[in-house]
């Protein structure tokens, strides 16, 4: 019988009867319409703010408990991605006096009156990615995502993961019985089960999957597992199929898969969706809704025995239909089964929603038919019936102890007295969880009770059918099995949806989803204010914050009585939820609160899972830890780091690295070797990231940066979400600083310096802290004579970085590398912004040393580009000095202007103070070689003769004398040789380098200028 909506006389009698006789709790709620009309009183509400790593949280706080406003939250849609608007709806005043002042992704708050009353609290975040919002107690919370603000950027530093501050929101646990998160363990987390965590999702808007062919086939269209199932009976069809709609961009590509028989269409759904068929022969469609729409299905019956039959036919099924074509068999890689499914020629015939059966389950399908056999004789084929389903041996479809059984129980429902009832005690209204009861047997006999239910439901009617599947969801939900009963809701929602807004169907399915790991869509369900006075939820609530790594908000509201509670619980949720509690207080540096409940491990006589014992082991090691055994707790963790279990076995080699290095037991290098043994020992949660964290670590403690920012580089990639992550950042800029501005710079190969720079140079500090890095650097390239590099860190700290005279001097440095570096064009260029950025220079001094700098250096440029004659024009113009005449000597010698080259040269020795009489250096000694090279090829033989004459005996005490004696010697014969040996001196003559390797080496001595301290060496 197909589900339908409950008449309104079966919703009040069902949200009274269903939930384990809760009558006096749902007659004691306040209807909705009664929250939503009833004012806020005169509270006034504050608005506050926090950090939290991967986003920034806005509370609204001072609202009347159990009055909370449904508030919307929505974009500003006049300033998408800058704004967003939470909308009151009331006159309630709001005191921003406490609004958050420099926190990251927000610059503001406002609050603004729409129409009469109607009050909104503007966020300004500019940038922001997404958002999301819920309620939590008498608060609400608005989570922001996204890049740090311009605000928050320059006004805070990244948090330090080691001594994070306390959250500043109101807390249900006294703020002393917390201690500070400093002194908080650090331990990878337990999930409640080992279900993958899922984000929050919303409905997604209306797409279509149009398919079109040339040739007719039958289809079939269904979801599976979140995956969208197109399936034609053609193989090698020629169809072509698109997505439409206005975010396509969401879902992956349409994968094709040929397979025996037929051709499939499969694509991942980006969120939950109603799915509808359309059409048929060449062109379908499937239709992608977030509303539901009334269908039609085909609803089966049982075969009828043929006339003049013999003998009865053995049990079987059959869906009346004239659409069905073929049954092609298909594989689910996912599942990892094989389906049987039916197409059909025309949409929407379909079997409609999911059914069980003892030997198969029949999918919920758009359009055909789809069965997932039990057993392995299972028929099913098209005849003119329709499509019918038979085993040779008949269906099992309510045996004679089936009937018995259901019978039985369901007089022991009506006669077995209620023990709440006993000597005249009045049941506990408040309680929503009724664990003990909702077993039903427990996992021995969960398979058992969902088949006699199913069987029966055929025959109920539509408020029976909505009772049994939450019988069914209670059931599951208290053994532990949280997807499955999520599977049970949401038929129920289908058919009810006035349920939803029943508190104690949000308790239920927040805690199908708490164990499923959908905690962002728990948190919701739990948050409502009818539930506050509930003595379980408080511990649902815990657990769920800890499932979204919220260990701060788990511990405010993890209940002081968590054992006492779990005590009543059945062993396959206190198994599933104590080691959650356990590490929750542990991190909370509570151990002997931990230590209790773990003591409900096993508590019932049955021995643990393997899994199970690996936990308790694991926690009990870290008890151990916190309580200073360490000598115990290294011992279980070396244990379980051998064990087999793969989670604990790496969670416990984690905790064994950590407690070895603290205790300085083993080396960096050894801790690096034990870590890449268990680096890939477990994927796809935040235990892989703490793991490459840890060995990110060890190998910058081992002095491989390289290496070691590589790996934290990409833990960080692998939750970036995650408030890990940005504390990993953290680690990884200070690490980056740390390279380069202490001693370990010098250390490192230049070559080495500028790779690690190349990698990571998105790490570099803002700021002072980063120019002196980059300065460092360049330094580090210069002095390797790496002056291609080093020029291009010069040129980016001018450009985006410096200013004023730091920048001035900066680009004088640049212009010398360059030259240098053989490329004039480019030290022009430096040389025209150190000009413009001398104006802000005050000092006269120093302006004036610039001043001359940069015509040196023109100069010199202008002569490596062949104009000689313009750059004697800029010395000329000059104050003779040492400086002036060396270049003087060099433009004139590249030129070959002997005459000049010779007189400047004359210039160099009267300052440099050499004697004819006395003792001669030797760079005088080349200095004097030099103009007598010079006089030589300008034919200057009186000045030579007597050069020789002044300089003679003199040179004669130098290595120098013989060839001087060559170059000033009269005799006519060896002037071709002369020649040559002239040449062979002119090549090596470059007097203006030094000048230029003191630019280089950073030796121009900076002075203070009356703004500030100008940096040594001038970058």
């Amino acid at each position: 019988m197909r589900l339908r909506a409950l008449s309104a006389k079966a919703i009040v009698i069902l949200s009274i009867l269903s939930f384990g006789g809760m009558m006096g709790f749902a007659m004691a709620q306040t209807a909705p319409e009664a929250h939503a009309d009833k004012k806020t009183g005169g509270e006034t509400i504050s608005v506050r703010a926090a950090d939290h790593g991967a986003f920034t949280r806005i509370v609204l706080d001072g609202f009347e408990k159990g009055n909370v406003p449904d508030v919307t939250v929505r974009e500003n849609p006049e300033k998408p991605g800058g704004e967003i608007v939470v909308v009151l709806g009331s006159s309630v005043p709001v005191n921003l006096s406490a609004a958050p002042q420099n926190v990251a992704r927000v610059t503001g708050i406002e609050t603004r009156v729409e129409g009469e009353k109607d009050v909104s609290v503007l966020i300004h975040a500019p940038g922001h990615e997404r958002f999301r919002h819920f309620r939590a107690g008498n608060r609400i919370l608005v989570d922001i995502y996204g890049p740090d603000s311009a605000v928050g950027a320059s006004a805070q530093k990244p948090p330090d993961s080691r001594k994070p501050e306390p959250e500043k929101e109101s807390k249900p646990i006294k703020p002393a019985s917390v201690p500070p998160p400093a002194a908080t363990p650090t331990m990878p987390a337990i999930a409640v089960q080992s279900v993958k965590k899922e984000k929050l999702v919303r409905p997604i808007e209306r797409h279509v999957v149009a398919l079109t062919s040339t040739e007719i086939a039958g289809m079939a269209a269904f979801v599976r597992s979140g995956v969208l199932w197109i399936v034609f009976d053609r193989t090698n069809l020629p169809v072509n199929g698109r997505i439409d709609g206005p975010q396509k961009d969401m879902f992956p590509p349409l994968e094709r898969l040929d397979f025996d028989g037929g051709t499939a269409f499969r694509t991942t759904l980006p969120g939950p969706a109603n799915v509808y068929s359309e059409g048929g022969g060449l062109v379908w469609r499937v239709v992608l809704t977030p509303g539901a729409r009334q269908t039609h299905p085909v609803m089966p019956r049982r075969l009828a025995p043929e006339k003049n039959a013999q003998t009865p036919p053995p049990t079987g099924l059959v869906w009346p239909t004239h659409r069905a074509e073929r049954v092609v068999d298909l594989h689910d890689p996912g599942v990892g089964d094989k389906l049987k499914v039916v197409t059909v020629d025309r949409a929407p015939e379909s079997s409609g929603p999911a059914r069980s059966y003892v030997d198969f389950n029949l999918l919920r399908s758009a359009a055909g038919f789809v069965f997932a056999p039990k057993v392995d004789d299972l028929s099913v084929r098209v005849t003119s019936e329709g499509v019918e389903v038979s085993r040779p041996s008949g269906l099992a479809l309510e045996t004679e102890e089936d009937k018995r059984q259901r019978a039985e129980k369901k007089s022991e429902k009506h006669d077995a007295p209620d023990a709440s009832q006993e000597d005249g005690a009045a049941p506990d209204e408040r309680k929503v969880y009724n664990f003990p009861e909702w077993t039903m047997g427990g996992d021995k006999a969960m398979e058992n009770n969902r088949r006699i239910m199913m069987i029966g439901i055929g025959t109920r009617d539509e408020a029976g059918q909505a009772s049994d599947l939450l019988t069914l969801a209670r059931m599951y939900v208290a053994n532990g099995w949280g997807p499955e009963a999520l599977g049970f809701l949401r038929i129920v929602l289908q058919s009810t949806p006035e349920l939803e807004t029943n508190p104690s169907f949000l308790a239920l399915r927040g805690a199908a989803r708490t164990l499923a790991g959908e905690y962002e869509l728990a948190v919701k369900d739990l948050a409502d204010p009818a539930l506050d006075s509930d003595p379980d939820v408080p511990l649902w609530r815990s657990v769920v914050w800890a499932g979204l790594e919220d260990w701060r908000q788990a511990a405010q509201t993890h209940p002081k009585n968590a054992t006492s509670t779990l005590v009543g619980y059945p062993s396959a949720l206190r198994d599933i939820l104590a080691p959650v509690l356990a590490e929750i207080a542990l991190r909370d540096g509570k151990p002997d609160d931990a230590a209790a409940l773990l003591a409900l491990l096993g508590a019932d006589g049955e021995p643990l899972r393997p899994e199970q014992d690996a936990a308790q082991s694991y926690l009990r090691g870290e008890i151990l830890r916190q309580k200073g055994e360490t000598e115990k707790a290294t011992e279980i963790f070396k244990t379980l780091a051998n064990g087999q279990n793969d989670l604990f076995r790496v969670k416990a080699g984690l905790a064994f690295v950590n407690l070895a290095l603290e205790t300085e037991k083993i080396k960096p290098s050894e801790a690096i070797d034990r870590l890449e043994g268990m680096r890939y020992g477990w994927r796809g949660d935040e235990l892989e990231m703490l793991v490459n964290a840890r060995l990110g670590k060890a190998y910058l403690a081992n002095g491989q940066y390289a290496k070691g920012l590589s790996v934290l580089k990409d833990a960080a990639a692998l939750w970036p979400d995650s408030p890990l992550s940005a504390d990993i950042r953290t680690d990884m800029a200070l690490a980056f600083e740390d390279a380069f501005m202490t001693d370990r710079l010098e250390k490192m190969s230049p070559l080495d310096a500028i790779t690690l720079y190349d990698a990571f140079q998105d790490l570099t500090p803002e700021g002072p802290a980063g120019d002196d890095l980059i300065r460092r650097l360049a330094e580090s390239l210069v002095k390797a004579d790496l002056l291609g590099r080093a020029a291009a860190l010069i040129q980016n700290l001018i450009d985006h970085r410096l200013s004023g005279p730091d920048a001035a001097q900066a680009a004088v440095r640049l212009g010398a590398i360059y030259l240098l570096d053989g490329r004039p064009e480019n030290a022009l260029s430096a040389i025209q912004k150190a000009s413009t950025l001398r104006e802000s220079i005050v000092d006269p001094t120093l302006r004036t040393r610039i001043d001359r700098d940069l015509v040196l250096l023109r100069a010199r440029a202008l002569s490596q580009m062949d104009k000689p004659e313009q750059a004697l024009a800029l010395l000329g113009d000059m104050p003779p000095g040492p400086e002036v005449n060396r270049l003087r000597v060099d433009i004139a010698w590249g030129s070959e202007n002997w005459d000049e080259a010779a007189e400047a040269l004359a210039d160099i020795l009267l300052d440099s103070g050499v004697s004819s009489q006395g003792t001669i250096e030797p760079e005088q000694a080349r200095l004097i070689i030099n103009r007598a090279v010079a006089l030589a090829l300008a034919d200057n033989r009186l000045a030579l003769a007597n050069m020789r004459d002044m300089y003679g005996k003199a040179m004669e005490k130098t290595d120098q004398a013989k060839l001087f004696d060559v170059i000033t010697r009269a005799r006519k014969a060896a002037v071709l040789a002369d020649r040559q040996t002239l040449m062979g001196v002119v090549s090596e003559v470059d007097l203006f380098r030094s000048f230029l390797d003191s630019l280089k080496n950073g030796a121009l001595e900076m002075e203070k200028t009356p703004e500030k301290q100008v940096g040594g060496g001038g970058l």
